[in-house]
């Protein structure tokens, strides 16, 4: 599929084997006739969630499908020792990253390290084996996509990956298997996940995705006792929602939506709006 400009979504195109793109620097949304009378005409949804901002999208979007994920990654994209603090899913960090369900929220997840860590020795690791799908230079380092073996419905990106190697599309990736570091500190580190629904497709938390395993190593360091942590709800984001324009939040990220990963730590990011639409312009491929 040819990317779409910025600013703009399409549904993931197709193919035997699978999606292969997916616009998701999303500002037009979609509109849909589903559910609807049997006449044609749609049903009442109420207002839109962002009918106070300056520039609403089309309303209503597409009903979100309710999704059985399985919990099946049990190693950690970031070296989780040198990370401070992550997004929440839906956070108003970033760019609008959203999907055919969804419109001006940023569902993935951004990390950041403490203090004292030098962003450009981050090490970035596969969280599952898979086939690597895409291969593209970003502003700052590489986006690679990478696609379960064991669930092959769903695929991984990593943002800014300074990669150690050669890495093309067709490779093969055991778990935990070391791809890089972080580009450095340009920019945050990012992880997104997503599965298809009817060819488009539906973002996802990583978080929703990892074993009890994993989970229990974040669970250790006190500041996140489970997902729900770390995701905003669906509803919960629609009830305060953000306003964008041409792909970008209208208004600063909410420092509220960085999670510290260790339990009494008062202390918040210093450095924001590190993350940028012209930084990786929101494409999951």
């Amino acid at each position: 599929m040819t990317a779409s400009t910025e600013g703009a979504t399409d549904t993931a195109a197709t193919t035997d084997s699978g999606p292969t793109s997916l616009d998701t620097g999303s500002e037009t949304g979609h509109q849909t006739t589903a559910g609807g009378d049997t006449d044609g005409s749609k049903p009442d949804l109420g207002a839109a969630p962002d009918e106070h901002c300056a520039n609403p999208g089309p309303w209503p979007l597409p009903e979100a499908p309710l999704l059985e994920l399985p919990r099946f990654v049990a190693h950690s994209y970031i070296d989780l020792d040198q990370i401070g603090w992550m997004t929440k899913f839906r956070s108003s960090v970033g760019h609008d990253y959203s999907d055919a369900f969804e419109r001006c929220r940023s569902m993935k997840h951004y990390a950041y390290p403490i203090d004292e860590v030098d962003w450009g020795a981050v090490e970035l690791y596969a969280p599952v084996a898979g086939e690597v799908i895409v291969v593209e230079q970003e502003r700052y380092g590489s986006r690679v996509q990478l696609r379960s073996t064991l669930h092959p419905e769903i695929d991984f990106v990593l943002f800014h990956v300074d990669l150690m190697g050669p890495l093309a599309p067709g490779a093969t990736i055991a778990a935990g298997e070391l791809l890089g570091t972080h580009y450095g500190d340009q920019t945050y580190s990012d992880i997104a996940a997503a599965t298809t629904v009817d060819g488009a497709w539906r973002l996802i938390s990583w978080f929703e995705l990892m074993t009890d395993d994993l989970l229990a190593v974040l669970q250790a360091r006190g500041g996140i006792s489970s997902p729900s942590d770390i995701i905003i709800t669906q509803a919960e984001r629609d009830a305060m929602a953000l306003c964008c324009t041409n792909g970008q939040f209208d208004d600063p990220e909410e420092l509220s939506d960085w999670v510290p990963l260790d339990a009494g730590n008062l202390a918040q990011p210093t450095r924001l709006g590190l993350a940028t639409l012209d930084d990786d312009d929101g494409r999951l491929r």
